[in-house]
């Protein structure tokens, strides 16, 4: 299997401090324009006040599974897993294929926990948040579940498909072997919001391989898309289905897993793991299953809470209705339709191909002219959220119809002008002296700018020839630190002192 990408590669979050404020409606912080729902949503304010101020022993495991169901279209709530996290509910699927020791196909779209999970047994439900591949929780609903650090191996053969590049589902089918026991593949490409034909790849596969089991990470698709229909899925071919609500619906960290009748049948193969291979807490799997938990600790009841609310909150807006979110689909497709409006009058080169669908939620495309990667860095500098990604070098910008609106929009795009004037003038200037910090020093930073400016009311003519500009090094997670430079265009020194 091919090596994992570092997180690093890729910015999701700068500041984590203004982050965590931001989701916690901390009052008095700055202005955020959160444009970076793909990567971790803020829970909405009605599910925030909820998991506050109730009780969440006021909503059940099971409340809360028939209200998942519900939104997929699934007659039997029994049928849905509920983890932590995504990565947690996709090991299930894991165990349940019983592809320990077989074949595995997946594809390079995948989140690196995902393709990690083929690798090692490790507490996938991110307990103490020091990995950035994975949901970090919250403490509100956080179980108080110590968690651990160790690992080991699994063996399983993979073969990962390059989707991301080709984009060629007939490569996913032509890598499924006789031995091949699980084929994982994303609803809807994280990178820039393509959406996959699953119907026609599961029958695809299955003609192929009847026995293996498909599993479809719908990490970004469950709400974002007009429906998940998973009673015509299971028809077609599907046997899980895993959605990340606190993406594309406003709640707190929770993972669901939807599985088939098929599937189900063979959930007592989590009766002999460890939790080491798979954490089972009290409450994830319903008790029809007599699947006995590994770990003391129950799920928290403030997930169930959260997700309800959640869930709710939407139908109360009148963004969703059984398992029809066109309401929220429709509102996010007139805010992507007025930012791409805005992004062609400017160097915008979008990713998207006109032939292909694409989810409301999503859209990605890289600046001509400038560096994406240190473009978002500075963006978040500035208190607007957006992610970049390395493989396509491409800015990916992400709505919520019940946060964002048209404004976020022109705030956006008034930053990403600032910005490449500022960049115009760095690169026509020849004396630059780099201050480099290997974290981000703020109060030295904010000497430079008082020097700068105790320079301009020495010398007024010296004004808009010193500046500080960022340039952001990516080497750490949450890409947390940055080089400073201080630009002087010009003998200051010669003309004012």
């Amino acid at each position: 299997m091919a090596e994992i990408k570092k997180f690093q590669e890729d910015c999701y979050v700068s500041n984590m401090d203004l982050f965590v404020r931001h989701r916690n409606y901390v009052q008095g912080i700055e202005q955020v324009v959160d444009l970076n729902h793909a990567a971790l949503t803020r829970p909405y304010e009605e599910v925030f006040t909820a998991v506050h101020t109730k009780d969440p022993r006021q909503v059940t495991a099971l409340e809360a599974r028939v209200k998942a169901a519900r939104i997929v279209n699934l007659p039997d709530p029994t049928r849905v897993l509920f983890g932590r996290n995504t990565t947690e509910v996709l090991n299930f699927a894991y165990w349940i294929s019983g592809v320990e020791g077989h074949h595995a196909v997946t594809s390079t779209v995948e989140n690196g926990s995902v393709l990690r999970l083929f690798i090692e047994n490790r507490d996938h439900g991110n307990t103490d948040g020091e990995d950035g591949w994975s949901t970090f929780p919250d403490q509100c609903i956080a179980e108080g579940y110590t968690g651990f650090n160790s690992q080991s191996q699994k063996t399983v053969e993979v073969t990962v498909v390059d989707y991301l590049r080709d984009r060629n589902l007939d490569a996913i089918v032509d890598a499924v072997q006789e031995d091949t026991k699980l084929v994982l593949v994303s609803h809807v490409v994280r990178n820039d919001g393509q959406v996959t034909d699953i119907m026609d790849l599961a029958r695809a596969v299955k003609a192929k391989n009847s026995d293996c089991y498909l599993v479809i990470d719908g990490a970004q698709a469950l709400g974002n898309i007009d429906e998940v229909d998973f009673d015509k899925l299971e028809e077609a071919g599907v046997d899980f289905y895993a959605a990340t609500p606190h993406k594309t619906m406003g709640s707190y960290p929770i993972g669901l897993l939807y599985m088939s009748e098929r599937a189900a049948k063979k959930v007592d193969r989590l009766k002999v793991r460890s939790d080491l291979e798979q954490v089972i807490m009290p409450g994830m799997i319903d008790p029809v299953y007599g699947v006995t938990p590994n770990v003391d600790v129950a799920f928290s009841p403030a997930r169930y809470l959260s997700l309800v609310t959640a869930v709710e909150t939407l139908e109360d807006k009148g963004l969703l209705g059984d398992n029809d979110f066109s309401g929220k689909v429709e509102e996010q497709e007139q805010l992507k339709q007025y930012f791409l409006e805005q992004a062609a009058k400017r160097s915008w080169e979008s990713v998207e191909v006109n032939d292909k669908q694409y989810s409301s939620a999503i859209t990605a495309g890289r600046f001509s002219g400038v560096d994406n990667q240190n473009l978002v860095h500075a963006l978040q500098n500035q208190n607007i959220f957006v992610s970049y990604t390395a493989e396509t070098d491409s800015v990916r910008v992400s709505f919520d119809a019940m946060h964002n609106s048209t404004s976020d929009v022109d705030v956006f795009f008034d930053a990403v002008s600032e910005y490449q004037v500022a960049q115009e003038r760095i690169t026509s200037s020849e004396n630059v002296v780099p201050l480099n910090f290997w974290k981000r020093n703020y109060q030295t930073v904010a000497a430079v700018a008082v020097a700068a400016m105790a320079l301009v009311a020495v010398c007024p003519s010296s004004y808009e020839q010193v500046e500080v500009v960022d340039s952001v090094d990516s080497n750490s997670a949450y890409c947390d630190y940055a080089d400073y430079a201080f630009r002087v265009q010009g003998d200051w020194e010669e003309r004012c002192m």
